[in-house]
């Protein structure tokens, strides 16, 4: 099962929201600033590993940040 951010642009706003630039979010939620990048810009799908790590960082529902890729 893969995923990908519903909203990007929304989930951008969640990080600066929270006090978080991209890289120092990447170190928190231990997923590479690369890796991130690819995910925001919707150029890489994510596994539920990934999925969960971001959405424990952010402390949001799964359902708010993702949308299922079968």
């Amino acid at each position: 099962m893969q995923f990908k951010l519903k909203n990007p642009d929304e989930f951008t706003m969640t990080l600066a929201k929270r006090g978080f630039t991209r890289n120092h979010f990447s170190k928190v939620a231990k997923v590479s600033r690369a890796y991130l990048h690819q995910i925001v810009k919707h150029e890489q799908t994510f596994g539920p590993v990934t999925a969960k790590k971001i959405s424990d960082t952010l402390a949001m529902e799964f359902e708010e940040l993702f949308t299922t890729i079968i």
